[in-house]
């Protein structure tokens, strides 16, 4: 179809501004550039994340007349107020704008989201603190998402926002469910699962994890391995989410990160979110098992199944990063694996560097024979300085996913080697084949099972809601092909034909 978002991106966009909301609003534009908002898709989402006043302060243009029309503050509005550059936006004009860069439900964007299967797997998440047998542990699961879908409720983000409203209690009175549900709820709808329906309902796949995608908060630990009250800020490792995306994608895996929201109110803010902290940091003395999102989610997988953790390293330089974190581009960390099986450890680290080596020097012959004579040789380091196990009380991803019975590893990436993968889609789908074929070497790749509490009564809550997504996506396309006509209407009345 002609029209739609895609041309509005095409647009320049002071004059998408203008048409969408009048000539009052020229100076809008430049300030949106200055903050990072430079076309139509990222002012879409900074209009649709959701902003906490409760955690970051209330004086951020977060007085109800400047309130997302669906409800509560939103980081556009937010970042417009903390710049003092321009006036937040009143409700209308925020609904005219989201009306016109594709609607409010920003899932839809994301590739390879199922929100059904998503929302089935917190419910099943949030049976788990209500029942302790499997059997009713199901028919707990069913409840709350029957609950969520008659509320209609139907994607994460929806969900996350009325959690983060700044109304306390709007997320159980719509959804009807008990307060302390609904803060979980709003916590596992921070994390964004991407696969396959089967893999993301049913644990199958690899999991691929990237939770330094945002900026985050990590608790200091003082010299004699005591938690201060204090905290440092722990910047994103660029590209992880999208390699763990990738990943996912090319394996038939399934994908956790942190929500387009969240990402899109890191990258404006530049500065971690209060309400969040690192789950790569945190203290085994506290009950992280019950507290973490994350975690929670990592225990809905089967046992002895594949994770792989995806972070970000520095470029090794022949000098002061090398000494400290060796040469490596692909940094293979089993020290979480190694603490619980050493012999599966070592059998993994082996099959991981034998078929990324063989990954690595395929695309090197490929990219030779393109005339790319100057790409760097990318290295694979099995012994690295970054194990995946810390030493100091705190536990990392890995060493969670271990201790939950995955078999975890860490893989830590230079940023030339993943802005190389970025730009080669083919060389990504290689390199993941290669994680996930070394994992199927050591042992049969767990089958198909009933992973998750009352799976074959979420089935039918799933396919609901896919029917209710396809209503959803036809509504949303009728509302930009008004907004086509009206604006070829208006064209025409100014005398602006052919």
């Amino acid at each position: 179809r002609a029209g739609g978002m895609g041309s509005y991106q095409r647009d320049d966009f002071l004059a998408f501004i203008q048409r969408v909301l009048g000539k009052d609003y020229t100076r809008l534009a430049p300030v949106l550039k200055t903050l990072d908002v430079t076309n139509a898709r990222q002012l879409r989402h900074a209009i649709a994340a959701p902003y906490d006043p409760r955690v970051e302060g209330a004086n951020l243009g977060t007085r109800p007349e400047f309130h997302h029309h669906l409800g509560g503050p939103c980081v556009l509005n937010a970042l417009l107020a903390k710049s003092g550059r321009h006036p937040p936006l009143p409700t209308a004009a925020l609904r005219d704008l989201a009306a016109a860069t594709g609607g409010d439900d920003v899932d839809a964007d994301v590739e390879d989201m199922h929100p059904a299967a998503s929302i089935a797997v917190y419910a099943s998440t949030l049976a788990e603190r209500r029942a302790t047998s499997a059997e009713l542990r199901g028919v707990h699961a069913r409840d709350i998402a029957e609950r969520l879908h008659k509320s209609k409720l139907s994607s994460p983000h929806r969900i996350r926002r009325l959690a983060l409203s700044g109304s306390d209690g709007a997320l159980s009175a719509e959804s009807r469910l008990p307060e302390p549900e609904c803060v979980d709820l709003g916590e596992l709808a921070s994390i964004e699962l991407r696969g396959d329906p089967d893999a993301v309902l049913r644990g199958e796949g690899t999991a691929f994890t990237a939770p330094h995608g945002v900026f985050l908060r990590r608790e200091k630990l003082a010299a004699d391995d005591v938690f201060e009250d204090k905290f440092e800020t722990h910047h994103p490792e660029g590209w992880t989410t999208f390699l763990a995306c990738a990943f996912a994608k090319a394996t038939g895996g399934v994908a956790m990160t942190w929500c387009e929201s969240e990402r899109t109110r890191s990258r404006l803010f530049r500065a971690p979110n209060p309400a969040l902290t690192d789950p790569n940091c945190v203290s085994a003395r506290t009950s992280w098992r019950r507290k973490s999102p994350w975690t929670r989610l990592l225990a809905r997988r089967p046992v002895g199944s594949a994770h792989v953790d995806v972070h970000g390293r520095r470029d090794p330089d022949g000098g002061d990063v090398s000494a400290e974190i060796g040469d490596g581009d692909c940094d293979v960390g089993v020290g979480a694996l190694e603490a619980v099986n050493v012999e599966l450890a070592d059998s993994l680290r082996t099959a991981l560097r034998d078929g990324l080596d063989r990954c690595l020097a395929r695309w090197r012959r490929r990219r030779e024979a393109r005339g790319e004579l100057d790409a760097p040789a990318f290295a694979v380091n099995a012994r690295p300085v970054l194990t995946g196990r810390r030493p100091d009380g705190r536990l990392t991803l890995s060493q969670q996913g271990c201790s939950l019975g995955l078999v975890s590893v860490q893989l830590e990436l230079s940023m030339r080697l993943r802005r190389a993968l970025v730009g080669d889609a083919e060389a990504t789908a290689d390199f993941a084949g290669a994680i996930v074929d070394a994992f199927a070497s050591l042992a049969p790749r767990p089958g198909r099972g009933e992973t998750y509490a009352g799976i074959a009564a979420l089935d039918e809550h799933v396919a609901k809601n896919a029917r209710h997504d396809a209503k959803v996506a036809r509504v949303l396309n009728a509302q930009l092909e008004r907004i086509d006509l009206e604006r070829e209407v208006e064209r025409v009345r100014r005398g602006g034909g052919d």
